[in-house]
């Protein structure tokens, strides 16, 4: 019978369609047909690209909560009891200090 997909002979090359597809990279050696007796493979195609969405909106979504996650910041803060004014070329200047209690800076 006739391919639905051009050129789809073994397991790669349909992995490599899906990836095509799931990218929007463009069909190259890959190309999808339309003519009778396909509808279940383009529709495999769009059921394919809609999860591969949902699956990236998923993790970009938890991403962006992690990394803008409020954290309670003024347990891991700490200042200094005495501050002090001085003057530095004739400005005045007023220090205090600042820590961080936090074991790993960078850890989120």
């Amino acid at each position: 019978g006739r391919q639905c997909i051009t050129n789809i002979r073994t397991f790669a090359d349909a992995y490599f369609f899906s990836f095509q597809t799931q990218q929007t990279i463009g069909y190259g050696n890959f190309a999808p047909e339309s003519h009778g007796g396909c509808g279940f493979h383009i529709f495999l195609v769009a059921l394919q690209t809609m999860l591969g969405l949902i699956a990236d909106a998923v993790i970009v979504g938890t991403l962006v909560c992690k990394l803008q996650r409020p954290q309670n910041r003024s347990s891991t803060m700490m200042f200094s009891d005495h501050i002090i004014v001085t003057q530095r070329d004739g400005v005045n200047y007023l220090a205090f200090r600042i820590a961080d209690m936090r074991k790993h800076v960078l850890s989120l």
